[in-house]
């Protein structure tokens, strides 16, 4: 019941700053995917789905719609979707062990896997996901040096922090219309809001602080996030706005 209750609270509709064309390129064969993952020193993503799967569907409409995480997947991993119910998908959904969907598998270049997650994600938490393995990949090549490895970790930590201030890496907002610590409440904030709102809200958990935030919307910048939070009618509590790296 909690994981389908998941599923339901964390789909978003309906703000986003502009309209999205891009999706991400999926590859259909996962040892071809696997191959060109190693090849490229990149994380390996597999997202197991089923043509009834509707939550599966929300996702490539939210997630793999975003045309941020579509820029950023295109340089920083490799996707591949793996259809359950298909012959080579009935393999390796026997293989991982997978029980529920949507299930997303991040596997290092190596084959080795680096996280599941077992729920409906957002953009922001599978390039948050992919972007903590950046130094792993790097201590990870068999072909770099150790010396080489230290000089490659220190640029790209300069290069993340940079990239930070110019508002690319963690710097999308959500419009918050409150927060919790709890994650039962978290779902009868999101049934109020449900209510009182045409736009459906998200939970968004947070894996800094342990709070859930009950959020609207998904902004490149604040100055959007604000206007669509203006034209809101009906709350009856004060929204705010803030960075998902501030949740």
């Amino acid at each position: 019941m909690r994981i389908c209750l998941i599923l339901i609270a964390v789909v978003s509709l309906g703000l986003a700053a502009s309209p999205d064309h891009t999706t991400v390129k999926f590859h259909s064969d996962f040892d071809k995917a696997q191959k060109i993952a190693k090849k490229d020193n990149k994380i390996l993503l597999v997202d197991f789905t089923a043509k009834w799967c509707g939550a599966c569907k929300m996702m490539d409409k939210e997630a793999f719609s975003n045309r941020r995480l579509t820029r950023y997947l295109g340089r920083n991993a490799v996707a591949v979707k793996v259809d359950i119910e298909s012959l080579d998908g009935l393999l390796l959904k026997q293989e991982h062990g997978i029980t529920v969907l949507p299930t997303l598998l991040f596997i290092y270049p190596d084959g080795e896997v680096a996280q599941r997650t077992e729920r409906m994600m957002s953009a922001e938490e599978i390039e948050t996901i992919i972007e903590n393995f950046s130094e792993d990949l790097i201590y990870r090549d068999p072909s770099m040096s150790y010396s080489h490895k230290t000089r490659a970790v220190e640029d790209l930590r300069r290069n993340q922090e940079e990239l930070k201030k110019v508002g690319y890496i963690g710097q999308t907002y959500k419009i918050v219309l409150a927060q919790t610590s709890t994650y039962d409440y978290a779902i009868k904030l999101y049934q109020q809001y449900e209510t009182q709102l045409e736009e459906r809200p998200t939970i968004f958990e947070s894996n800094k602080n342990g709070l859930y935030s009950i959020t609207l919307g998904d902004f490149d910048n604040r100055d959007d996030a604000e206007r669509a939070m203006r034209k809101l009618r009906g709350l009856k509590s004060r929204a705010t706005v803030k960075a998902v790296s501030d949740l």
